[in-house]
């Protein structure tokens, strides 16, 4: 994620913006968690960003362990022997250099005393950030010219312990939040300036939930510095998340009683068992399917609609996901992203779906050294493009078909060393805006929706001011090709929150412009449009046809006489593919 900075800041350092944003960081000691170390880390790497960093002293007083039950201490001694996000470790040379000598002390209320204020307010700070695990109150006015700026989760303070993220596990949440808060008049109220929604963990240890949000908060604090260094607070007000008025921020709820936790272990050690019996072995495939009735189509009704789609015929053992559609003289071409045995390695094919529903030999249209996927082509004044994922290569790569639909030629990589997924390019009076996703090799989420602009197709890009557009697991990764529905502009985005491409969420575009962009969630559309679907991740039309993919349930070993989804019995527990 620190090239994904690096990739955003290098338009803005090469405009000769010139503009130093001076940072002040409240941190607790020259030993602090793993996860505040990586990002102050991955700030330091942002251009024009001066750090220093302030240790908070005085009376301790983050949230108290006191009337928490006896099995709360061996739960959090097995979640953190486990994966401890919370984990110490030294500042190292090059942070530790940036500590400054004055200790900031807090009173027993948690707010700074005068003389901490008198250091803060002489240094002249454009941002105040605090990583400490000690929650602040009070006044914070004053402070810096952008305001303090803190984490919350839930709209809980976050403080040390995890508490918040066991809550949200004990609620059984698909989600889990983690507000940027920035405040200006006191520490416990303030305006959210992001949003990150990451996927939730079914698992026993509830310190899982706390990976993806603390691992992103590098990426999502300077993003939004880099906001402010480029349009100060004003970038910051304009941003859709302002408009949602004051956050006032609760101090952390106490750990659970006995029989609370006992409530959240007990199905937790039951589920794993169960998920582990040979009968529950499953596989599963992509497959893509299509419809020609257009009375059906997504961009002509207020709802999805899942009857009529049928299934494009493939051979066993074989993956087909990801399906595109292109209109060239009155033929249909229909890309997708296939996957062949024994690696599973993708690559794009075509077909053409004749107007009786006769369907061409699979055809390779684009094969590389790297894996290929989400073929996004589209037509563009009489020439045919297509802007494949090509993450594997760390590129975004333009193509131009120089014989359509197989041949293509290599026209200009749109962007270079970062990893992106998913571009889905959009021609909207008169200017090209590019959506893309940022996510987080080793996170199950951490997922950010990008947006960039620019004067031509192959010119270019400029991030757009309000990046980040999205940070929620539910929407934000591409799902298709933005469409018009009543003439509205829909996004589709994927949703993530149980497994990768679980569903496909309908954004509407509400605001699209230069400067400003907004959107809203309409609805849905769940893996519930077909028998034995787990997942459906892609969905697009044109006039004549819509297609969409599908991950089908495979069951691997069956009860004997067990039917399956056809009704067909199978006399023992061999494997049998549904095809």
């Amino acid at each position: 994620m620190r090239r994904l900075l690096q990739f955003l800041s290098a338009p803005r350092e090469s405009g000769g913006l010139g503009r130093t944003l001076k940072v002040g960081v409240l941190i607790d000691g020259q030993t602090v968690p793993a996860w505040v170390r990586a990002c102050l880390e991955c700030l330091s790497t942002l251009p024009g960003m001066q750090l220093e960093l302030f240790t908070l002293g005085g009376p301790d007083n983050t949230p108290s362990t006191t009337g928490a039950g006896l099995l709360w201490g061996l739960y959090q001694r097995s979640c953190r022997r486990a994966i401890d996000p919370e984990a110490t470790t030294p500042l190292g040379e090059v942070l530790g250099s940036k500590l400054a000598p004055s200790l900031l002390e807090t009173n027993e209320g948690g707010e700074l005393a005068q003389a901490a204020r008198s250091v803060l307010r002489r240094q002249g700070y454009d941002v105040l950030l605090s990583l400490s695990s000690r929650p602040l109150q009070g006044d914070c006015s004053g402070l810096a010219q952008f305001g303090a700026w803190s984490l919350a989760v839930d709209g809980q303070q976050l403080a040390g312990g995890g508490c918040a993220f066991f809550r949200n596990a004990f609620r059984r949440s698909t989600t889990i939040s983690l507000s940027l808060i920035l405040h200006q008049e006191r520490f416990d109220v303030g305006r959210m300036i992001h949003q990150y929604d990451g996927a939730a963990c079914f698992g026993l240890y509830s310190t899982e939930n706390m990976v993806d949000p603390l691992a992103t908060t590098g990426v999502i604090i300077g993003l939004r510095l880099l906001n402010a260094q480029s349009g100060g607070l004003a970038a910051l007000t304009a941003l859709d998340t302002w408009g949602r008025g004051d956050i006032h921020l609760k101090r952390s709820a106490p750990p659970p009683g006995d029989v609370a936790l006992l409530r959240f272990v007990v199905p937790k050690l039951l589920r794993s068992v169960r998920l582990r019996l040979p009968w529950n072995r499953r596989n599963d495939r992509w497959f893509v399917a299509y419809r020609p009735n257009r009375d059906r189509f997504t961009a002509r009704r207020d709802r999805f609609c899942p009857d009529g789609f049928v299934d494009l015929a493939v051979g066993d053992d074989y993956e087909a996901a990801d399906p595109f559609l292109v209109s060239k003289d009155g033929r249909n071409f229909l890309f997708w992203e296939e996957m062949l045995p024994p690696n599973r390695f993708g690559r794009i094919a075509v077909v053409e779906i004749s107007q009786s529903g006769a369907i061409s030999p699979p055809r390779v249209a684009l094969e590389k050294p790297y894996h290929l996927s989400y073929p996004c082509a589209f037509e563009h004044e009489g020439d045919y493009f297509m802007v494949p994922e090509s993450s594997a290569n760390s590129t975004v790569d333009l193509y131009r078909a120089t014989r359509f639909p197989d041949v293509w030629r290599h026209e200009k990589t749109l962007a270079a060393d970062v990893s992106l997924v998913d571009t889905t390019p959009l021609f909207d009076q008169g200017r090209w805006y590019f959506f893309t996703t940022a996510v987080h090799p080793r996170l199950k989420g951490g997922m950010h929706t990008l947006l960039f602009q620019s004067e031509k197709l192959d010119a270019p890009w400029r991030p757009h001011p309000v990046n980040v557009i999205c940070s929620d697991v539910r929407r934000a990764r591409s799902a298709g090709s933005i469409f018009v529905r009543n003439g509205k502009l829909i996004r589709p985005g994927q949703d993530c929150t149980i497994r990768y491409g679980r569903a496909i969420a309908l954004n509407e575009i509400i605001e699209l412009s230069p400067e400003r962009y907004q959107e809203r969630h309409l609805e849905t559309i769940l893996p519930t449009w077909r028998q034995d679907l787990t997942a459906t991740h892609t969905l697009n039309s044109n006039s004549e046809l819509e297609v969409i993919d599908g991950l089908r349930l495979l069951p691997v070993f069956r009860y004997p006489g067990r039917p399956d989804s056809q009704g067909r019995r199978h006399p023992t527990g061999s494997e049998h593919d549904i095809n």
